[in-house]
Parts: C-alpha cells; sequence; structure tokens
C-alpha cells in the first residue's frame, strides 16, 4: 500500500514539526510533496511552517495551492486567513476565515483569525463578538480571553477588560502578555501595586519580553521612585543593551534625580 509509507512520512513530519525541528519537517514535507506534487496536507503544512518563519508570501502560495487541491478543509482557509493578514491584506483574509466557518461553524480558531481581521478593518465592535463567539465554543482559550481584554481596551471599557486579561490568566498561568496587559489595565485604573505585581509576574514569565519592563518602569518614575524605576531601566538595557528608548528614559530618569553626567552619557 503505497499511501502507508507517505501516512508514516506525514506524521514523522508532523511531529518533528511540533518539537520544534523545523528543518528537518521542512525536508521531509519536501520529500512527500516530491514522491507525490499533489499531497494537500504536506503542501498546507509546509505553509504553516513558512509563516511561523515569519515568511507569509510563500505561506500563502503553498496553503492557497492546498486549497486548489482540497477546498474543504477548514484548517487550510483557517491559516490561509493568518498569513494574509500578515501581508496586510485583510479583506481577503477575512473572506478566508468566513469561509472556515462556513465549513465548520464551531471553529474557535476561526473566530479569533475573524475577530482579528476584524480589528485590523477598524471593526472593534465585530470583532468582540468574533472573540466572543470563539469563546463560546472554547471557554478555555487563553489567547480569546487576552484578545477580548485588548478590544474591550480600545473600546474604554477597562474594568471589562480587567475581567478579560484575569480570565486568561486563570487559563494559563505563564501567560506573560495576559499578565503585561493586566498591568496596564490595572495602572489605568490606578490600582498601581497590583499593576507593578502583575507586570512583575509577566517579567518572570517571559524575561525577554520588553513591555512588562517598561510599564514597571514608567509606572515607578510616574510614582516618584525615581531610583528603582532607574534599576528597571538597568535591568532592561542588562537583557536588550540596544534598546534606544530605554537608554532615552533612563536618562530622563537620572536628570530627575540629579545625575547629570550620568544622564548625559
Amino acid at each position: 500500500n503505497a499511501a502507508l509509507p507517505e501516512l508514516d512520512a506525514l506524521r514523522a513530519a508532523v511531529h518533528l514539526h511540533q518539537t520544534g525541528k523545523l528543518a528537518d519537517a521542512d525536508a521531509l514535507y519536501r520529500r512527500i510533496l516530491a514522491a507525490n506534487p499533489r499531497h494537500a496536507d504536506a503542501m498546507h503544512l509546509r505553509g504553516v511552517l513558512a509563516y511561523q518563519a515569519g515568511d507569509a508570501a510563500s505561506a500563502v502560495t503553498l496553503i492557497g495551492n492546498a486549497i486548489k487541491l482540497k477546498n474543504s478543509t477548514p484548517a487550510y482557509h483557517a491559516n490561509f486567513a493568518l498569513a494574509l493578514m500578515q501581508l496586510g491584506r485583510f479583506d481577503e483574509a477575512l473572506h478566508s476565515s468566513e469561509t472556515a466557518l462556513r465549513l465548520k461553524p464551531d471553529y474557535a480558531d476561526a473566530h479569533l483569525h475573524r475577530a482579528a481581521t476584524l480589528k485590523a478593518l477598524q471593526r472593534p465592535s465585530e470583532a468582540l463578538a468574533a472573540c466572543d463567539a470563539a469563546l463560546r465554543f472554547n471557554p478555555a482559550f487563553a489567547e480569546a480571553h487576552n484578545n477580548r481584554g485588548n478590544l474591550l481596551t480600545s473600546l474604554g471599557r477597562i474594568d471589562e477588560a480587567l475581567a478579560a486579561y484575569e480570565a486568561a490568566v486563570r487559563v494559563r498561568a505563564n501567560f506573560a502578555e495576559a499578565h503585561c496587559n493586566r498591568g496596564n489595565a490595572l495602572n489605568a485604573l490606578g490600582r498601581l501595586d497590583e499593576a507593578v505585581a502583575a507586570y512583575d509576574t509577566a517579567i518572570s514569565a517571559m524575561p525577554n519580553f520588553t513591555e512588562p519592563h517598561f510599564g514597571k518602569a514608567r509606572l515607578l518614575a510616574q510614582r516618584g521612585h525615581l531610583a528603582e524605576a532607574a534599576s528597571s531601566y538597568e535591568g532592561i538595557l542588562s537583557l536588550f543593551p540596544h534598546n534606544y528608548e530605554a537608554y532615552g528614559e533612563l536618562g530622563n530618569v537620572l536628570m530627575d534625580l540629579g545625575r547629570m553626567e550620568e544622564a548625559l552619557e
């Protein structure tokens, strides 16, 4: 049975892909396609890999070709939407996510992709409804809770946004972006000590994520804790020695501390 070795090869490629061995996965996808150029799943997954590597143009070509071979697979259309979005082709991305949902109405990922596209098209209320749909089908979808919080923030509904970020971190305790967003919401609500704690949690979860470092440092500076703010900026620069924003903001804090020579440097 010729299909059996091909299926085994695809399973092996998917395992390599899922375990982060991307070059090996790509080589195996290529080998499958060399033997069978019409293998839609291998073509689609090569496109997903290209998207993950930041090559959205190749992803659009590969996933688009997979769709031509097998048009009724919802995941193809959902991932095609992601690649189109990365290229700024938002109307086409919206159409692709909606095609995925026609094929599979309970597809939570496709609802979330649709929400992201609607946000990019500056249709936040519709995007919020799409996030809500994703959560109806997958209440434990951490990204959907976080993105819902971002949409509520953009609509000025900070208390509701905070609740959404808290739902996200209940689902995934080490979700650094949601902890940082929670810190931003707490900061906006004037709950400053809690905001600093949320930024610290985000930093612990992902030390090389710059946004919570900046959030904490700026909050400390605004509260007049200048020495602690300076220490936070110095911590950013120990991780990211070429971050010009951190140099500029540290210089301002040092001026406020009266340390003019260090500020000038």
